[in-house]
């Protein structure tokens, strides 16, 4: 059995090759059929048979292809070993789920790069979860209460969308929820960057820090100084 195998980020897509059993069954059919018909109590029969078993395997492999098949293996969910977090992060990557599915059922272009810059943003928002758990009580009301709502009025406007009718309340629903895409999108932009609020804070500390130290030590070029100084009074 062969295999070859299609990466992406949801799992991989594996294509097993596989031969045909039918051969097998024409081999057996062989030896039945011969010992009905022809003696076997003398060694050479049993090589006689041997050599048209090899003989009607071969032609049959080459008659019968193999099988395609395809399976999808799934990545297992990254998880950060927090219980509360990793329920949380089950629950978002559901909607997560739900939403690439959704997306898949919407032929309007903008539509469909916006709710795609929302699924790449509540990824990220969820691989920084799982690396750092005590952050999940920063995105539970997002969990709990944000996605299903977002879930289901997507989920409404790709019904709506493939409707064989056109009407005026269909239409102004659409356009609403298309209006109020780029503030979804928005505001999960700005759940992320709040992740990274803590990190940001450190990181500004620690450089005040690093400078302190390098101008003590005299390591810290003058003109740097004096430009920063400047900046401040300024």
């Amino acid at each position: 059995m062969k295999e070859t195998h299609n990466v992406n980020e949801k799992g991989i897509t594996r294509e097993e090759i596989i031969p045909s059993a039918l051969p097998y069954y024409f081999v057996g059919a062989v030896w039945l059929l011969y010992a009905m018909i022809l003696p076997m109590y003398k060694w050479y029969h049993f090589i006689i048979v041997l050599l048209i078993s090899i003989g009607v395997y071969i032609i049959s492999s080459k008659a019968i292809p193999p099988k395609k098949v395809k399976v999808f293996i799934p990545f297992e969910p990254i998880l950060s070993g927090d219980k509360a977090a990793d329920e949380l992060l089950i629950t978002g990557r559901g909607y997560v789920g739900q939403l690439e599915e959704i997306v898949k059922g919407i032929n309007k272009a903008q539509v469909v790069q916006e709710i795609n810059k929302i699924i790449s943003y509540l990824h990220r928002i969820f691989d920084h979860i799982a690396e750092k758990p005590e952050k999940a009580r920063m995105v539970r009301r997002m969990v709990n209460f944000y996605l299903p709502s977002v879930v289901k009025i997507l989920d409404s406007y790709e019904d709506m969308e493939n409707q064989s009718i056109s009407s005026e309340n269909i239409s102004s629903a659409m356009g609403k929820i298309e209006r109020s895409l780029p503030d979804i999108t928005k505001a999960m932009e700005k759940q992320l960057d709040a992740l990274f609020m803590d990190e940001a804070m450190d990181i500004s500390t620690d450089l005040t820090v690093l400078e302190r130290l390098l101008s003590a030590d005299g390591l810290r070029d003058k003109d740097s100084l004096n430009n920063k100084k400047n900046n401040r009074t300024i």
